[in-house]
């Protein structure tokens, strides 16, 4: 377990097992080798940098984690295998060029916008329960992926590219006013694969196609 109200940077080539809570208030750096995640949050929820190619290994599917604002702007070898649910708590703009890869799932919370413009192959699927998730680069979700938007204002997929995913599901609609919403850019076009029954009340906006 490491505290205190500093920052923690991991740095080399090395493999880090984190087997303790970690409650330090400081920025978590990774800017080289592994890091395994073997408890619940064995990470603070405080910002996550990516400096250099380095990797975050979550084996467990019982594990959850949950972290501050994701950035790995340009830093394609930045990876994170999960087992378990991600959840990243974004509280700036970020951009994450990194993979997120794994049977594990992510869930993207906060109120600012998380860029994901990497090739991203996570099988478990992708919950915005607040704020926006901005896809680009075309294969930032797996084709076969499930998006759920939730109920609540401000939760919003930014299509910049086109994308394709496996379902999607989730929005409503509270007196005239639509919540968990789409936006597709000009020249995009997002693809739904739907092979099962679900339900989307939110709004599709925008200058591309769907």
């Amino acid at each position: 377990m490491i505290s205190g109200t500093g920052s923690f940077t991991k740095a080399r080539n090395g493999t880090l097992e984190l087997t303790g809570q970690s409650t330090y208030s400081g920025t978590t750096t990774i800017s080289g080798g592994d890091i395994i995640i073997s408890i619940s949050n064995a990470l603070p929820s405080n910002p996550l940098t990516f400096t250099n190619t380095a990797n975050i290994y979550i084996f467990d599917s019982s594990i959850t984690q949950t972290i501050g604002t994701l950035s790995a702007s340009g830093v394609t070898g930045a990876k994170i295998d999960s087992a378990g649910t991600l959840t990243i708590n974004q509280n700036a703009n970020g951009i994450y060029s990194g993979r997120i890869i794994g049977t594990g799932a992510v869930v993207k919370s906060g109120s600012y916008i998380l860029t994901l413009n990497g090739t991203n192959t996570y099988q478990g699927g992708t919950t915005i329960s607040e704020g926006t998730l901005r896809v680009s680069g075309g294969n930032a979700l797996l084709n076969s992926g499930s998006v759920i938007l939730a109920d609540v204002s401000g939760a919003l997929l930014d299509v910049i590219t086109s994308e394709t995913i496996g379902s999607l599901s989730g929005g409503g609609i509270h007196g005239g006013t639509t919540y968990g919403n789409i936006a597709v850019a000009s020249g995009a076009t997002l693809t739904v694969n739907q092979t099962i029954n679900r339900i989307f009340s939110g709004t599709i906006s925008g200058a591309g196609a769907f």
